[in-house]
């Protein structure tokens, strides 16, 4: 996206920086996985959401991918 030659104002230039910043592990129920190294969390039941498509570690009843296109598993 551009702005067009338009100054850009400090809370705008911090939140184009949060965005591109990887999510990091920030709750005890949270965790980086070894695997695909997304950011996932441990449900109450012990179900672990978040994992990439295609991570052997993503609960099989989960859906494999989203049509055509691979997308990250929550972080995206």
């Amino acid at each position: 996206m551009s702005n067009h030659g338009a100054p850009v104002d400090a809370d705008t230039a911090d939140l184009r920086r949060q965005r591109a910043l990887t999510p990091t592990v920030s709750k005890p129920s949270e965790f980086r996985c070894e695997t695909c190294d997304a950011r996932c969390t441990e449900g109450t039941d012990g179900t672990e959401l978040g994992h990439a498509y295609g991570c052997p570690e993503r609960p099989a009843e989960l859906p494999a991918s989203y049509g055509e296109r691979r997308w990250h598993g929550g972080d995206a």
